[in-house]
């Protein structure tokens, strides 16, 4: 299996989420303390998130300029999350740089 480091690919930031729950949020950290180099780290930013809400917290982490690829994964947990598909479009547009 590729390290954090290697699966980078160079990139100048990375955010990664999951739910805000404070377990979850601990282990990701974790994981990027353990998993990756110092510089690395430095470029890798670590957030409780709930896709659907508002994206401006992780637009203030790519200084407001969004990103270029966004990789999504297990977003909808519940069924009350179905809703979330309809505004997955935009929310990923908003933070995809245009």
């Amino acid at each position: 299996m590729p390290s954090l480091t290697a699966a980078m690919c160079g990139a100048q930031k990375v955010v990664i989420t999951d739910y805000p729950d404070q377990s979850l949020v601990d282990n990701m950290v974790w994981n990027a303390d353990v998993n990756l180099v110092e510089d690395d780290r430095k470029r890798v930013d670590v957030e409780g998130f709930v896709w659907g809400a508002k994206v401006d917290s992780l637009l203030e982490k790519s200084g407001g300029e969004g990103y270029d690829v966004l990789i999504l994964s297990d977003l909808v947990f519940n069924h009350s999350q179905v809703r979330l598909a309809r505004r997955l479009f935009i929310l990923v547009k908003a933070l995809l740089m245009t």
